[in-house]
């Protein structure tokens, strides 16, 4: 079934799962931004927290969170980005990227590489 999803959690009278409904790579995208759009109305974004090793090595972790009250919230793209103030001064002037790859992941780089490319 090329571009269909398929809930299959739900046994057959044989014990095996059997499809229950099917849907579409259309309905699967809307589905998504509708919960995406409940989530943020509701005060849920993505979390970004920043901690540092006795080393000094700082490690982020990104976690869908509440808003809290003295947050720092970025809004960019329709995405709500929370910060608590800590966290928000540790990584002032840098963006938020991503690298897909396999030793990607979410990283930070400085403004002026961004702007760099």
């Amino acid at each position: 079934m090329k571009g269909r999803q398929t809930l299959t959690n739900v046994s057959n009278s044989e014990g095996g799962p059997k499809d229950v409904v099917t849907i579409s790579s259309k309905a699967a995208v809307k589905l998504r931004e509708q919960l995406i759009h409940k989530c943020f109305q509701a005060g849920i974004g993505f979390r970004v927290l920043v901690s540092t090793d006795k080393s000094g090595k700082a490690t982020l972790s990104i976690r869908l969170d509440r808003q809290h009250q003295r947050d720092k919230v970025i809004d960019s793209g329709g995405l709500k980005v929370l910060l608590d103030p800590s966290s928000a001064t540790q990584i002032s002037d840098y963006q938020l990227d991503y690298r897909d790859k396999p030793e990607g992941g979410f990283f930070f780089k400085t403004t002026r590489e961004a702007k760099n490319g």
